[in-house]
Formats: C-alpha cells, sequence, structure tokens
C-alpha cells in the first residue's frame, strides 16, 4: 500500500532544477535511504515531503491518518525543560488518555442507567488497553531504553535542555522521534553526532522498526545495514531502486555504461 505518491514534483533555484517533474511512490514499510552528490537536492526532498518546504509545481500526497517524524535538528524547542522531561512530553497524548479514564470511574458512581453504565466501563477498557499497549505505567524504563542507545544517559536526565551542545541536543531529539513511533520518519545524517556503538544500536533499531522511514546519509556503510531500497536524487530526477547501497550502485553504474554505449 502506497502512502506517498509524489507526481511532477518541480523546484528551482535561481536557473537550475532541483526538481524537474519527477516522480515517486513510497509504499507502507519501505525503509529507503536517500542518495545524490552535494547539491543535489537531498535536504530540500526531505523538507518539502515534511512540509517545512513548498515546491514550485507538482503534486506530494499522504495516504489520510499518516503520522510523519521529521528529525529537524534546528526546530524550536523548550530550552527550559530537563532532557527528561522533553523525552516524556512524547507521551502527553497518554496522560490525556489516563485523565479521561479516571474522569470516567469518577461518573460511574452518579450513573444509574444500566445501558449507559456498560458504555462508559467498555471505553474505559479500551482505554485501559490503550495505556497497557503503550507501556504507560513504567514510560521511564521505555525512554531509557532508546535514550542509552543512543548514548543520552551520558549527557544526564536532569541536564536543562539550554545547556547542551548541538550535537547532545540531536540525540535527545532523535531520541524523542523514535520514542514517537511514528508511521514513517525521515532521517537527515542521524550518524553525523553518535559513536561508533551508537550507530550499531540505531541499525539495530531502524532494522526492527516495522513502520516506513526515509534516511539522508553519507555513510555508505550504515545505508548498506538499514537499508531495502535507494533513492538517487540526480539531474532534476528521482529514481527508486531495489536494494541496499551497494546493490543500488551496482545497478546505476551498469545503467551508466549502457547510456555511454548509446
Amino acid at each position: 500500500m502506497s502512502i506517498l505518491e509524489i507526481k511532477g514534483l518541480t523546484q528551482r533555484y535561481d536557473d537550475k532544477y532541483i526538481f524537474n517533474n519527477a516522480d515517486l511512490t513510497v509504499n507502507n514499510g519501505e525503509h529507503i535511504g536517500i542518495v545524490g552528490l552535494n547539491g543535489a537536492g537531498k535536504s530540500t526532498f526531505i523538507n518539502i515531503i515534511s512540509g517545512n518546504l513548498s515546491q514550485d509545481a507538482g503534486e506530494v500526497k499522504w495516504l489520510n491518518g499518516i503520522r510523519k517524524g521529521y528529525l529537524d535538528q534546528h526546530a524550536t524547542i523548550d530550552l527550559n525543560k530537563t532532557v527528561m522531561e522533553y523525552l516524556y512530553s512524547s507521551f502527553t497524548y497518554l496522560d490525556q488518555i489516563n485523565d479521561s479514564m479516571n474522569a470516567i470511574y469518577e461518573k460511574l458512581g452518579s450513573v444509574e442507567d444500566p445501558d449507559e453504565m456498560d458504555r462508559l466501563l467498555n471505553k474505559a477498557a479500551r482505554m485501559q488497553e490503550q495505556l497497557d499497549n503503550a507501556g504507560y505505567y513504567d514510560l521511564e524504563s521505555k525512554i531509557k531504553k532508546v535514550a542509552n542507545g543512543l548514548g543520552v544517559n551520558n549527557i544526564g536526565y536532569d541536564r536543562v535542555i539550554g545547556t547542551l551542545s548541538g550535537g547532545e541536543r540531536a540525540k535527545v531529539m532523535l531520541s524523542q522521534l523514535l520514542l514517537e513511533e511514528r508511521d514513517i520518519i525521515l532521517l537527515d545524517e542521524p550518524t553525523n553526532f553518535l559513536d561508533i556503538e551508537h550507530v550499531d544500536w540505531l541499525t539495530k533499531f531502524l532494522n526492527s522498526y516495522p513502520k516506513t522511514f526515509l534516511v539522508i546519509s553519507h555513510d555508505t556503510k550504515f545505508l548498506n545495514d538499514i537499508c531495502k531500497y535507494v533513492v538517487n536524487i540526480e539531474n532534476g530526477n528521482i529514481k527508486k531502486y531495489t536494494g541496499n547501497y551497494d546493490q543500488f550502485l551496482k545497478q546505476w553504474e551498469m545503467n551508466a555504461k549502457q547510456y555511454e554505449e548509446n
């Protein structure tokens, strides 16, 4: 099932076409690496599909209800929160569900109609199931499982966001993004600020991720380890290849050789 359809994407800077009537389909569950020469338009592409930049022409159509997550290292965040408070903010919707469930139980004491009581009890039971499935009663453990994998424990959970370096802040923001378990996550050079052990952890996490991701990276080993598809941006075109980076490169070189021979 496709979750993203791009048709006729066109974007120009000055007299240069970044994209020229380009098409792409992204399907549910695909693990995609985005490659191309410097200046080819990789970050522009991510900014367009994330909604941070409007294209000059063409259609970018997401499946209704898709929850997108984008690692925007320049995003404005609350610098006064501690690291743990910031990470907990990924789960505020669960607090709202818990509050609503408790309000139902309080209301039950004044309900006399049996049908209405059954309706409210069923509603509360569904909310309880949501909380249980999301691990609401053990959130700190869930948060640290991800954040420790990226080295946030070395930063300190009591540190205030405003005191962190750019790299430390990026680790915390990446942790929050992964914790949110979006339907699709968009990552622009996520390994730039990670040590080798944390890159290894991120690789395992992404390989087990049941949903979709698109990753820009110059780290070809990382791309080889995580990608099942590669999107190449070149000369205003977008083309998707099946396979990891090495497999893409073989196909690309073969196509280039055939083009030269013709």
